[in-house]
Parts: C-alpha cells; sequence; structure tokens
C-alpha cells in the first residue's frame, strides 16, 4: 500500500528480520478515509482494520517468501475487535488463516 517492497526487502535481507507484523485494510473504508481526511482514529473506528486475509491486502506473495527464504522469525497477524465480535472471534479466525497459509 506504500510502495514499500516488502518481499524484496526479504530477499535481500532475510537475516536481518526479526519480525512481520501483518495488518490487513478494508479498501473500502480506507478510500472514504483518505478521501475525508480521517485521523488515525476516525479511520479506525470507521473499520479500517480488518483481519488478515478478510481485507484488499494479497499475502499470497508474502508467504510464498517467507516459506523460500525458510524464515524462523517471529508473525504477528492483528486480529481486530468490531463492535459485538469478540476478539477472540477474530483470533480464532486469524489463527486459521494463518496456518492455512504457512502451517503454523
Amino acid at each position: 500500500i506504500l510502495g514499500i517492497d516488502t518481499i524484496n526487502i526479504l530477499e535481500t535481507f532475510p537475516s536481518r528480520v526479526n519480525y512481520i507484523y501483518l495488518k490487513d485494510v478494508n479498501k473500502r473504508v480506507l478510500t472514504k478515509a483518505i478521501k475525508q481526511e480521517y485521523t488515525y482514529h476516525q479511520a479506525k473506528d470507521a473499520g479500517l482494520f480488518v483481519s488478515p486475509g478478510e481485507g484488499s491486502i494479497k499475502f499470497d506473495p508474502l508467504f510464498k517468501t517467507i516459506k523460500a527464504i525458510n524464515y524462523k522469525g517471529w508473525i504477528v497477524a492483528q486480529g481486530v475487535e468490531v463492535g459485538d465480535i469478540k476478539f477472540s472471534t477474530y483470533a480464532k479466525n486469524t489463527r486459521k488463516y494463518m496456518k492455512a497459509k504457512l502451517g503454523v
């Protein structure tokens, strides 16, 4: 999203990457937040962040690279809590996604 070539960084400096933090976004909310100049908190409250695999970021190329370089560091995946949906529900969904994609 920000024009950073994450894949290139991982391939070029695999031993320098200590952790990977996954965060996904709802593209519709992101577009609206940019257009209406939301603050960070306004965007967050509007539902910008979603659990990995539920938003617009395509993680498959990243996962392919993680496997190719035999990455052994931490991978932190952000779950979210929205309205009446409990954090544990998002944590379970995120865990299921990570297990399916990376086998962890």
